[in-house]
């Protein structure tokens, strides 16, 4: 069904476009905050990208998911947008969180923020890589593709963004929190 809509959208069809673009909007929100974490900035990254998609869809090939290209536009443009933000930005607050009881004090909902701030205190290409391999489930071919970043390089960070993680989790919220996560 998508491949029609595609189609279509090649073909100068705007509402089978529209209906790509609204299939896609959130998550491509999600990698544009992922890299930039800004809410207003990551609003305007996807409104370019989707600019740059309207332009460009009679260029698509279908050499890969239409997910994946329109993917790897918001992604790039979130880098491009970004290298001019300030590092020390942070778009959770830093004040420790205690508890009596950790397994009994933690909702889920807790927890999944607890991985937010800690994933915030990694390096973006750390954060970006962990974010679209674990939150987004993608494949390392397709986390390749969206960021131009080889496979070996890939699963480097993805080492490396464990270990990084479990020491931010185990510095900001103790031993226990990794048990749980």
């Amino acid at each position: 069904m998508e491949r029609d809509y595609i189609k279509l959208a090649r073909e100068g069809d705007e509402q089978a476009l529209n209906f790509l673009i609204n299939k896609h909007r959130n998550y491509a929100y999600s990698i544009a905050l992922t890299v930039c974490k800004k809410d207003q900035l990551a609003k305007d990254i996807v409104q370019e990208a989707f600019v740059n998609v309207f332009i460009s869809i009679k260029n698509f090939r279908n050499e890969s998911k239409f997910s994946t290209w329109l993917y790897k536009i918001v992604y790039r443009e979130a880098v491009k947008q970004s290298k001019n933000i300030p590092k020390t930005f942070e778009n959770y607050s830093s004040e420790p969180i205690y508890f009596d009881n950790v397994e009994r004090d933690l909702s889920n909902e807790q927890l999944g923020e607890i991985l937010k701030k800690a994933l915030y205190k990694l390096n973006d290409k750390e954060r970006v890589i962990l974010e679209l391999f674990y939150l987004n489930e993608k494949k390392i071919k397709e986390i390749k593709s969206i960021t131009g970043l080889n496979e070996k390089y890939i699963k480097v960070l993805l080492h490396r963004g464990r270990k990084s993680l479990k020491s931010v989790i185990e510095e900001s919220f103790g031993n226990d929190l990794i048990n749980l996560i």
